[in-house]
């Protein structure tokens, strides 16, 4: 899937039937697509992509976004992509999370990263950066004596170039976070706002939505732990 919405100001995704191996898929200039999706509003479009990918955009931000800056962590320098497209996608947002301020237009690549508790969300009053960096944990967890081991680096995954647009396989776990794991490892990642309006909306909702995912982590956790004991009961016979 290759949406083309990232690219200019049309609303539209194209399909292109694929043999490569990697978890992720590129088109060239000159490549065949299969099927072109033109539609007549951004949240239909929306609607079409989750029925592909199983996540829904519940943030869509072009206009209010000045750049992103990241460092991979085994280079010294840099690199900065500018007129970007900036989105958070969930299985099950709140139904009144989407907003959007339309326009579309990007750099050829995407930057991909999960929200999980190894990202913290690190920002200075006024300032109209946000950064993305590793979490710092402290102490130890109540189930085991080994205290928490931080992360070194932000895992991000970055699909395209200038030359190839970036896009996604669909043919077979479609976007899963055991991806992760084989992502390239950043030292930090620094969205760059045009206005603290929306900076605060995006810092909000991603705060939101991390909030959502340890409830239910703990929810899947404590029924873990019930199965657990009831497995170890002993068997009561009449």
């Amino acid at each position: 899937m290759i949406p083309q919405y990232a690219y200019d100001d049309e609303s539209t995704i194209y399909l292109r039937r694929t043999a490569r191996l990697p978890t992720t898929s590129s088109t060239a200039k000159g490549d065949t697509i299969g099927h072109v999706y033109k539609f007549h509003t951004s949240e239909s479009m929306f609607d079409f992509q989750k029925a592909l990918t199983s996540e829904r955009v519940y943030q869509h931000l072009v206009k209010r976004v000045a750049s992103v800056k990241f460092k991979r962590s085994s280079e010294n320098g840099t690199h900065s992509y500018h007129d970007v497209c900036l989105q958070l996608w969930h299985e099950n947002p709140p139904a009144d999370a989407l907003f959007t301020d339309v326009a579309s237009g990007g750099s050829g690549s995407f930057l991909t990263c999960f929200l999980t508790d190894d990202i913290t969300l690190e920002h200075e009053d006024h300032d109209l950066k946000l950064m993305l960096v590793p979490t710092k944990y402290g102490g130890y967890s109540w189930k085991s004596p080994k205290p928490w081991k931080s992360p070194k680096t932000v895992k991000a995954a970055i699909r395209g170039s200038e030359s190839r647009k970036g896009g996604f396989r669909l043919d077979k776990d479609k976007i899963s976070p055991d991806d992760q794991d084989s992502f390239e490892n950043f030292s930090y990642i620094h969205i760059n706002f045009r206005d603290l309006e929306y900076l605060n909306k995006f810092k909000k909702l991603w705060n939101k939505m991390m909030a959502m995912r340890r409830t239910e982590r703990e929810r899947i956790s404590g029924v873990r732990d019930k199965l657990k004991e009831a497995i170890r009961a002993p068997l009561a016979v009449n």
